[in-house]
Formats: C-alpha cells, sequence, structure tokens
C-alpha cells in the first residue's frame, strides 16, 4: 500500500491508511510512509468511524432481525 501511496497520491486517504494511526503516534518516521500528518489521521480515522457507523445504522435499521 506504501508503494502506491507514492505513485497515487490520492491513495494516502484509504480507510486502511488511518490503521496507521497509534504507529504513527509511537514511531514518527511513519509519516514518511503515511504521508499524512497525526492531526489528519486523527481526523480521518474519527471520519470514517461515523460514516461507517452510519452506513451500519442505515442497513441494520431496514431489516427485521
Amino acid at each position: 500500500m506504501f508503494k502506491l501511496i507514492t505513485k497515487f497520491n490520492w491513495v494516502k486517504w484509504n480507510p486502511f491508511n488511518f490503521l496507521n494511526f497509534s504507529n504513527q503516534i509511537t514511531d514518527p518516521a511513519r509519516h514518511a510512509l503515511t504521508q499524512l500528518s497525526d492531526t489528519q489521521l486523527l481526523i480521518g480515522s474519527l471520519a470514517y468511524t461515523a460514516l461507517f457507523l452510519a452506513i451500519g445504522l442505515v442497513s441494520f435499521r431496514r431489516q427485521n432481525v
């Protein structure tokens, strides 16, 4: 994934890149790999969390379980 990030700049915004947030906090050298700041990773992680929770809420609210 990190090689794709260097080739295509938009790939750094995929949800799997935000899983590196805790690793980047402990090892600042990961900034070169993720190409996102700690603040961007935090806000992006919160945004993706809200997005996926909303998608789950909408999809499971429509089903009778």
